[in-house]
């Protein structure tokens, strides 16, 4: 212990004073005094609060003590949690009209068509029987029996250089944008122009992988909470996740003004993104994932903010 020798040295200073001043001394001890009353008084408040905090109180017992114990001590250590905020890299200058922020996800690659990671044969997954050239010689428009069967015409038209049903073909896409949204939803795709009901917007682009595939890469990244997979068949589905264009970043909606729609381009399957409604120019383009989860999966918790959001994405199945 450290001893108080605050009082002993202020009393010696006193009694080193001349006689004759008797009144000053009288003030000083006074002062001494309270000061001393004043140290006494904290290192008593000090101590008392040191036997509270040690003192158990009688409702609690060892058990629910060493219980607390073991969760601060839990508390303490660092659990690794999904990362929300994903590393971002700069646009490259070529892309740089497709995003209005200049920063897309690292590790991302932009592609204008789907990459396959199959084989040739596998590609062609429509018989060229089921094929039909339409008669239309006026521009192919609604009523051209393709496009009720959701077949883009080929070189083979009528209509010829006129032919307004290869929009996946000639990647004929509406004028969108990527930004970054303000209510933690990552990014988000908005349109530059007015959408009518109908009008194409563009194609799911990614790594066309089989399903066995995309099981095992969803595994891996099931910690990064990263699932970019749209089915293209039975066999197949188009990954997007490392690779892909702006449709990647199109977010979900309960009430979305954007729908998907299978088409035959060729021989191919391919995914196209069409608008259900009419959409004003700076709107943000949305569609219904409809994920599905299966078990104990947690449902993907949802942000869209429309009067009829469901709170979560998808449905769940038992």
């Amino acid at each position: 212990m450290v001893k108080d020798t605050r009082r002993s040295s202020t009393c010696d200073a006193i009694k080193s004073l001349p006689l004759t001043s008797t009144r000053r001394r009288k003030s000083l001890k006074k002062t001494v005094r309270k000061d001393v009353e004043v140290v006494e008084s904290t290192t008593l408040v000090r101590k008392r609060r040191r036997k509270i905090l040690n003192v158990q109180t009688p409702t609690e017992s060892k058990s629910e003590q060493s219980q607390t114990e073991n969760i601060n001590s839990h508390t303490d250590r660092k659990i690794k949690m999904p990362r929300r905020v994903q590393q971002l890299q700069t646009v490259p200058r070529e892309l740089a009209k497709y995003f209005s922020d200049s920063k897309m996800p690292a590790n991302f690659t932009y592609a204008h068509t789907n990459v396959y990671r199959v084989g040739k044969d596998k590609r062609k997954q429509v018989p060229k029987e089921f094929y039909t050239i339409c008669d239309c010689k006026n521009n192919c428009p609604n009523t051209c029996i393709n496009r009720r069967l959701r077949m883009e015409c080929d070189s083979d038209c009528l209509s010829g250089d006129k032919c307004q049903n290869k929009r996946i073909t000639n990647h004929q896409n509406a004028a969108i944008q990527c930004f970054a949204t303000s209510n933690d939803r990552g990014f988000g795709v908005k349109t530059l122009q007015n959408l009518n009901p109908g009008d194409f917007v563009i194609e799911y682009c990614g790594e066309v992988i089989s399903s066995d595939m995309f099981e095992k890469r969803s595994k891996k990244r099931e910690k990064e909470c990263l699932f970019y997979g749209m089915r293209l068949s039975v066999d197949f589905v188009v990954d997007a996740t490392r690779t892909g264009n702006l449709a990647r970043f199109i977010n979900h909606s309960c009430d979305p003004n954007c729908t998907t729609a299978i088409w035959t381009v060729g021989q191919e399957l391919r995914i196209g993104i069409f608008a259900i409604k009419y959409i004003k120019e700076g709107t943000e383009l949305t569609y219904d994932y409809q994920f599905e989860t299966f078990g104990r999966t947690k449902q993907q918790e949802c942000l869209c903010g429309a009067d009829n959001c469901s709170g979560f994405i998808g449905k769940q199945y038992r």
